[in-house]
């Protein structure tokens, strides 16, 4: 009699899972690409239907909103994915997330009374904040979806979000010229996905399964120690996202301070394209890290290495691809995407995609720490960038301009991504 038939592949992992591991990332990168490119496609309609200082504006919208807003996200939706022994229910995860927005909205007034900005970009930093928020809320709603490997339906609610937002952005941004009632129309498109999408998806359940109802909201006497502990271990994980974010916010914070508005658009103008390659990156770590997570807690080492080396090996070869892509693409192309106000900018989109490339590198590692819930250390590490970040940028931006600044965050992925692998090596080798 021959042999039966093993349902394991060369590497020894089951081939159900590995189906399964490739079915989400395909829903993962569908909904990741609209989002990212939705994300890039709002900078080229402001692009073209305004001038770069009114894409400046945007950028500096989003560069004070988006460190706030992943603090206040607290990175639940890591900590629902991993979560493996279901320690909280979901209306924990998303009773904190309600407060953390609202305390968030709260402080990005305040920091704009700080700031002192003008009247209609303070107006636009708090819709662009407001419409974050909204996001952030669909955010632990993923969390709780990806737990279950539902893919499908995070992917299409990101596609509905981002695809919303785009053509609600631009069709009135073309009708009024005014960036104010662009991120109005915009952040309106986000509330109507989480409203009518988003919410009505946390009572379906998986074909084949009891039916899974959380409670979005309980709000009693003797929960609010339970989510001051969740809070706690979860505030270590919200300064990660914070400072990862602040990171990328220096530059363009710097090239404002230093360089003007203007400047401000073209250089994030040449950074959103960095988006691009970001999709792919996201899609694979978010796929990959419930199911690294629960091989890591079973005790099945290699299956974990298999799916990092997996995740590696794709963010080695996009890494190359995005500098010697970005040359190769030439003036050309960028001025007839972004407009002739956006010529002689080649050697900014290299060096930009040079930074993004190593980005790359450095978030699959995170998403591996992450998923062998190394969250404190994380925390050191990401200080140590920032702050790399934050020096190098407002020395460098004076000194060489809009190349600087590329420059500057080049040199703080490369210090995350060593350090992530330190963190890693060291993590596994004490398991």
């Amino acid at each position: 009699m021959s042999a039966p038939k093993s349902n394991r592949d060369a590497e020894g992992l089951d081939v159900a899972d590995r189906r399964t591991v490739s079915r989400n990332f395909s829903w993962m990168l569908f909904g990741n690409v609209v989002t990212a490119a939705s994300n890039w496609l709002i900078i080229a309609v402001i692009a073209r239907l305004a001038t770069p200082h009114v894409v400046g504006e945007y950028a500096y919208a989003l560069a004070l909103c988006q460190p706030l807003i992943m603090l206040s996200q607290l990175n639940l939706r890591s900590l629902q994915a991993t979560d493996t022994e279901d320690r909280n229910p979901f209306h924990d995860y998303f009773t904190l997330r309600l407060v953390c927005s609202a305390v968030c909205i709260l402080t990005l007034g305040m920091l704009c009374l700080v700031l002192r900005p003008s009247a209609h970009t303070m107006a636009v930093i708090m819709i662009v904040g407001l419409s974050m928020s909204f996001d952030s809320i669909s955010d632990v709603i993923y969390g709780y979806l990806q737990q279950q490997e539902r893919m499908k339906v995070i992917g299409i609610s990101n596609a509905l979000k981002g695809s919303s937002a785009l053509l609600a952005l631009g069709v009135t941004l073309f009708v009024t010229r005014d960036l104010f009632w662009g991120v109005v129309a915009s952040a309106t498109a986000s509330a109507a996905v989480l409203l009518l999408f988003d919410l009505g998806n946390v009572w379906l359940h998986r074909e084949g399964q009891a039916p899974s109802r959380p409670t979005l909201i309980v709000v009693r006497s003797e929960r609010v120690p339970v989510l001051l502990q969740l809070a706690k271990s979860a505030v270590p994980m919200g300064m990660v996202m914070m400072l990862c974010s602040l990171t990328t916010s220096t530059p363009r914070l710097a090239v404002g301070q230093f360089l003007g508005t203007y400047e401000l658009g073209v250089f994030a103008a040449m950074m959103s394209i960095i988006g691009m390659g970001r999709i792919v990156v996201n899609a694979l770590g978010q796929a990959a890290t419930p199911r690294m997570a629960r091989h890591l807690a079973s005790g099945e080492r290699q299956k974990f290495y298999s799916t990092f080396r997996a995740l590696m090996l794709v963010g080695g070869v996009l890494s190359l691809a995005a500098p010697i892509g970005a040359y190769v693409i030439g003036e050309e192309v960028i001025v007839m995407i972004y407009g002739p106000a956006y010529g002689g900018t080649r050697s900014i989109l290299t060096w930009c995609m040079f930074a993004g490339a190593i980005s790359y590198l450095a978030s699959l590692v995170g998403y591996a720490i992450t998923a062998a819930r190394v969250f404190v250390a994380q925390l050191h590490l990401l200080i140590a960038v920032c702050v790399v970040g934050v020096v190098s940028s407002w020395f460098l931006v004076p000194m060489a301009g809009l190349t600087g600044a590329a420059w500057s965050f080049a040199a703080a992925m490369a210090v995350q991504g060593v350090g992530s692998i330190v963190l890693l090596r060291g993590r596994l080798a004490n398991r």
